[in-house]
């Protein structure tokens, strides 16, 4: 049965199911910021995981780390200020991704457990390439769903972003 997707541990873990689509479903609770008021800068928050590799002799145990988000965040983001805010261990509710336009995917140690939560914020998010592959992945279309980014390199955001402002109608 490996041809059934199933998701993944943060989806009972972080209770998205029961909590937090509810929620945010709900606007009497919690009404989302509106597309017209929200920042437009590359956002994202994330805790400074390291993507593991295999074959690699950093650890001594056939692994590696590599500083996925740590570079972004000490490299690109400062490089563009104008367009992006994405940077690490800047500890915030989920709900506060919500005022943000355009929303970083992007992997720790396995797939970011965020992916699944943001998608109902009503933002356009920008998905790193990965490896790893979410169970609600293969219905995502790019340009659609997502803008991807990280295809050839982590510097492909900006030109992204300068796309995704000139795309704010769509």
């Amino acid at each position: 049965y490996a041809h059934i997707a199933v998701p993944g541990w943060g989806f009972v873990y972080r209770h998205y199911d029961t909590q937090i689509e509810p929620f945010i479903k709900n606007e009497t609770a919690h009404k989302l910021t509106a597309w017209h008021n929200r920042l437009d800068k590359l956002y994202g928050n994330y805790r400074n995981y390291h993507v593991v590799s295999e074959g690699a002799k950093e650890t001594g145990d056939g692994y590696a780390t590599v500083a996925i988000r740590q570079y972004f965040t000490a490299n690109v983001t400062p490089a563009h200020p104008d367009t992006l805010d994405v940077r690490d261990n800047r500890l915030e509710p989920i709900l506060q991704f919500s005022k943000h336009k355009y929303i970083a995917v992007i992997d720790g140690i396995g797939p970011t457990n965020r992916y699944l939560e943001i998608l109902g914020l009503g933002s356009l998010l920008f998905k790193m390439r990965s490896r790893f592959r979410l169970h609600f992945e293969g219905g995502l279309q790019p340009y659609v769903h997502y803008v991807p980014f990280w295809e050839e390199s982590p510097w492909d955001a900006h030109p992204q972003m300068l796309w995704a402002r000139a795309h704010d109608d769509l």
